[in-house]
C-alpha cells in the first residue's frame, strides 16, 4: 500500500506546481477541483501540517491515495512521508483486521445489513453527481 501510494507522491514531485495548475485549470472541473484548491492544499502542507495530513489521510477512504499528490507537490521530504504514510496504513489495516476478528463468522449477517444501505448510498451519490454535473453545465452555458 505504501509503495503504491508513493507512486502518487512521485507524480507530485515530478510533475511540479505549474504543470498541475495547468491540468487543474483545463480538467479540474471534471472532478470539482480548482487551482485555488490545489494551492490551499500545498500551502497547508508547507505550513507544517503535511505529516499529520498524510498519517490521518491514509485512514480515510477516498483520501488515502490522493493525499500523496500534495505531499509531493509541497516537496515534503520522502522519509517523513514514508514514516507517516506507513503509520496511517498500519492503523487502517489494523482497524480492518480488528473489525474482521470481532465480526468473525457474522460477516454474512453484517453484509445482509450493510449491502442495501451501501447500495442506497451509492445510488444516491450517483444521482447527486449527475444532478451536479448537469447543473454545472447549464450554469456555465448561461454565462
Amino acid at each position: 500500500s505504501v509503495i503504491g501510494t508513493s507512486v502518487w507522491y512521485a507524480v507530485g514531485r515530478l510533475v511540479g506546481h505549474e504543470q498541475i495548475m495547468d491540468v487543474t485549470k483545463r480538467y479540474g472541473h471534471w472532478i470539482a477541483v480548482k487551482p485555488k484548491d490545489i494551492q490551499k492544499a500545498i500551502d497547508f502542507f508547507q505550513k507544517g501540517y503535511g505529516h499529520w495530513v498524510v498519517g490521518f489521510g491514509r485512514i480515510v477512504p477516498g483520501v488515502r491515495t490522493y493525499v500523496s499528490i500534495p505531499a509531493g507537490l509541497s516537496n515534503m521530504p520522502i522519509v517523513p512521508y514514508l514514516v507517516y504514510s506507513t503509520i496511517g496504513t498500519v492503523a487502517w489495516t489494523g482497524l480492518l483486521a480488528i473489525a474482521g476478528y470481532v465480526l468473525g463468522d457474522q460477516f454474512e449477517q453484517v453484509r445482509e445489513v450493510i449491502a442495501p444501505i451501501s447500495e442506497f448510498v451509492l445510488i444516491g451519490l450517483a444521482i447527486g453527481a449527475i444532478i451536479w454535473v448537469l447543473w454545472r453545465c447549464s450554469h456555465r452555458s448561461s454565462q
